[in-house]
This record gives structure tokens, sequence and C-alpha cells, in this order.
């Protein structure tokens, strides 16, 4: 369920910032990681402008990674996430916490994998 009060990230974010929610009886934070992988030089449509912004560390190019856990257990470090998201090229980064918002039902389906698993070898093993 999309809601319009999820957490925001600054209109300003550096790597490592992160935001942090529930959801489904699940705790979930989305981190920005730097993607050095991905360039304005790999697509049409930058102008030699943003370009010239981007080789000046005024944006930056990163990877969204949303990691999910129950009750102070970790379930996993990267249940969720997409790369290659452009930060601080425009006014703010509202899109990143829409972007989060998006992952969190592939972020759900891997926590409940995994906390099948965990609860299978708990059986197994009691």
């Amino acid at each position: 369920m999309k809601t319009d009060t999820f957490p925001k990230f600054r209109a300003y974010v550096c790597p490592g910032d992160s935001i942090e929610w529930n959801a489904e009886g699940f705790d979930f934070v989305a981190r920005v990681e730097y993607d050095s992988d991905t360039k304005p030089t790999n697509f049409d449509g930058y102008s030699e402008e943003s370009i010239e912004r981007w080789r000046n560390d005024e944006w930056f190019y990163c990877g969204l990674i949303v990691s999910v856990s129950k009750n102070g257990v970790s379930l996993s470090d990267h249940a969720a996430s997409l790369w290659g998201i452009d930060c601080n090229y425009s006014q703010d980064n509202d899109y990143l916490s829409e972007i989060s918002q998006d992952l969190q039902d592939e972020a759900i389906e891997a926590a409940r994998v995994e906390l099948a698993r965990i609860r299978h070898a708990l059986e197994v093993t009691a």
C-alpha cells in the first residue's frame, strides 16, 4: 500500500543516507550507495553542462538498497535494490523515496522467503 506519509530523503543526499519505515510487520531501511559503474556518458540526453556538473561531483549515480528485519532480527541486508539512479541532479530527491516505496513489495517477498527458511531450519533441528 502506497502512502503519502512515507519517509522522505533529504533534498540533498550523500552515500550512506537512509530512511526507515515499517510495513506488514517488517522494519525496512533504504540506504543510498554510490554507483561507480553508471556514467552520464552512457546515455543520450545529458547536456554538456550536466556532464560537467557530474564530473565536478555536483551530482552522482546511486543505488538504493532496501534491508529488512523483524523484531530486531535481520532477514536480509539486500532484500531489494535499484541502481543507476541520479542523485542531487534536480531540485530535490523525492523520487528516491518513491523508488524505495516501490521496492517495498520485493523486499517483503524476500523477507517472507527468509523467514520461512529460518522457521523451517528451526523445525528441522528441534
